[in-house]
């Protein structure tokens, strides 16, 4: 069976706004005919990130990241504290083969991702309790359980959220990699298996997994113009100003 092509990008530490923007830039330029792109970032400076529904003032609700940087996804859930962790998105067609359904790809990165702790000796599930859902939720993202998070024991070390438009999908996701000074109440993969998992093996990994998983051939991508240059508009005319961060 023939493999289908896709960009994979491993991207430098950038803020808040930049990450946000270059992952809708993807889902744009995609729009134009790009291939599907696999993106796996980090960030400069820890960051708070509030989902697309939540109210600006409740980041009040955590006291730890009140110092830290705001920005708000175009993807829902609960706030992500974006510190000591790897992020990762993917922008595809809904279309045809893509087709999968929220649940189906969200499992697809998740088992893969369990597969690749296994070889550290870690063993993670993907949720399938949905008791554990907690009513009302907390503010956090990784203190709430929803069935397809990936959990190694009782701790949430993995989730994700999509967004569609038009034929588009957006998907990305975030790793607890270790604890954050800023939500020392979330235990991250390093507090609960007592292993340090270095970021640059986890992302070869996982990104050969997935590629067998997706059936694509995954080629290194470099952002650069017009790339470049269609996420600084992002930046300046929507991920970087008070209005869309203070939306709700």
């Amino acid at each position: 069976m023939s493999t289908f092509p896709a960009r994979l990008i491993y991207h430098v530490p950038a803020d808040g706004a930049w990450n946000m923007a270059l992952d809708e830039a993807l889902v744009t330029t995609h729009q134009e005919g790009d291939p599907p792109t696999l993106r796996f970032y980090l960030w400069n400076e820890p960051t708070l990130s509030l989902g697309y529904f939540q109210p600006v003032a409740s980041r009040h609700q955590h006291g730890g990241s009140r110092v830290c940087r705001l920005v708000r996804r175009a993807t829902g859930g609960g706030a992500i504290l974006h510190d000591r962790e790897l992020t990762y998105s993917f922008v595809c067609s809904v279309s045809d083969r893509w087709d999968r359904g929220a649940t189906q790809l969200y499992q697809e990165f998740h088992q893969t991702l369990a597969d690749c702790l296994a070889d550290w000796g870690i063993r993670a599930e993907i949720n399938k309790d949905g008791s554990l859902a907690q009513d009302p939720e907390p503010f956090l993202c990784f203190q709430r359980r929803a069935v397809g998070d990936l959990l190694v024991g009782d701790s949430k070390i993995a989730g994700s959220a999509q967004r569609r438009h038009r034929r588009s999908l957006l998907q990305h996701g975030s790793v607890l990699l270790s604890t954050s000074p800023y939500a020392e109440e979330i235990p991250g993969l390093a507090e609960i298996t007592g292993q340090t998992i270095l970021i640059d093996e986890l992302v070869a990994m996982w990104t050969e997994r997935l590629a067998v998983r997706l059936n694509v051939t995954f080629t290194p991508f470099s952002v650069e113009d017009p790339l470049i240059e269609r996420t600084t508009e992002l930046v300046l005319a929507k991920f970087g100003k008070e209005c869309w961060n203070n939306r709700r």
